[in-house]
């Protein structure tokens, strides 16, 4: 059995509700479904205040696994951020916080793109499911 090396990396919120969505956002990428994840509590909240972390996880796959890319994806609805009540802020501050972490990855990786991306929850009557997109 042979296993194509992930070309990426995702740095996400572990919530579970997500898994489906980025699963099919990297298969409409032309990434397939081979990602290596690093999922935290609130995604790029948690790396914020912990530059060593934030260093230690993303050194081994750009080594190992020669991650080019690395995709920062935050979602609405997240528990992290419960003590913002406006959604629309929510989002900005989510965004921002992305934005820390970009700039930190890039000054310890200047070689690695870094791309951001937003996962919007659609509800319709019946059903409630994320859409990522990039932003």
């Amino acid at each position: 059995m042979t296993h194509e090396k992930p070309v990426v990396l995702v740095i996400r919120c572990y919530d579970y509700r997500l898994n489906e969505a980025i699963r099919c956002f990297f298969i409409k990428q032309g990434f397939g479904p081979n990602f290596d994840p690093l999922g935290l509590a609130g995604g790029c909240k948690s790396l914020i205040s912990n530059p060593a972390l934030l260093y230690s996880q993303v050194r081994i796959p750009i080594a190992k696994h020669k991650v080019k890319t690395i995709f920062l994806i935050a979602h609405e609805d997240c528990a992290a951020y419960c003590d913002v009540v406006d959604k629309e802020i929510e989002k900005d501050v989510l965004i921002c916080d992305m934005k820390l972490v970009k700039d930190e990855i890039n000054r310890f990786f200047p070689q690695v793109e870094v791309v951001l991306c937003f996962a919007d929850l659609v509800k319709d009557n019946e059903t409630a499911e994320f859409v990522v997109s990039i932003i």
